[in-house]
């Protein structure tokens, strides 16, 4: 009875390492899980140039129109009303301004002292007149001035007499030219504080006298 229960302890024993091996077996052998894909980029998304055409800036446009408004003798004409005029007159205001429109609220191009002379070329109602103004010397130029500063004919005053006065009109907006500084006197070169070195007269080397050989004398015998 004994044997029996240890040959079916052995057996049982047997059946179970089995299994054991079996289920390590079955356990190695399984395949790894297949790695997880690799996920994809990220998508990279790339935002639209912002296309801004570039608008037409109104400055230079501007820049142009107060050129030309100030541009001396482009003076604004009205041929259905204004009435031609002659004569040279003198301005009895002092600091008259001269306008290429006759309007006070546009820019003035230039300004006259008193008495300088224009000749009369147009009048627009009572308030404006077109003169020939001298804008240097011997020349002249259009230009609008209220009447209110302007006197009364001067009969002996001619066209020669209005080109060619010494007084000319303040041009609005021209800088006189500044005077050239004196030029400055150049700055003699300093001198120089390392001295060339003069070559130092070198000595040449006594030589010695070539050695003086001696001369054999000769013997001479004895006189008996």
């Amino acid at each position: 009875m004994k044997h029996a229960i240890d040959k079916w302890t052995l057996t049982a024993s047997v059946v179970l390492v089995l299994g054991a091996l079996l289920a390590c077996k079955k356990k190695t052998e399984e395949p790894a899980p297949a790695a997880s894909a690799a996920a994809p980029p990220p998508a990279v998304s790339i935002a639209p140039l912002a296309t801004t055409a570039a608008a037409p800036t109104a400055a230079p446009v501007a820049a142009d129109a107060a050129a030309a408004a100030l541009a001396l003798g482009n003076v604004k004409r009205f041929p259905d009303k204004e009435k031609p005029a002659t004569g040279a007159v003198k301005v009895t205001v002092d600091n008259s301004l001269v306008y290429n429109e006759p309007d006070e609220k546009t820019p003035s191009v230039a300004s006259l002292t008193k008495d300088i002379f224009v000749e009369r070329l147009a009048t627009l109602g009572s308030d404006w007149i077109l003169v020939d103004f001298p804008s240097g010397v011997g020349k002249l130029s259009p230009g609008w001035v209220q009447a209110k500063s302007l006197g009364e004919q001067v009969a002996t005053a001619t066209h020669a007499t209005v080109a060619g006065q010494s007084k000319t009109a303040t041009l609005a907006g021209s800088a006189k030219p500044t005077g050239s500084a004196a030029p400055t006197g150049s700055a003699k070169p300093a001198a120089s504080t390392t001295a060339s070195a003069k070559p130092s007269a070198t000595a040449p080397a006594a030589s010695a006298p070539p050695p003086v050989k001696s001369k054999p004398q000769l013997l001479t015998r004895p006189t008996q």
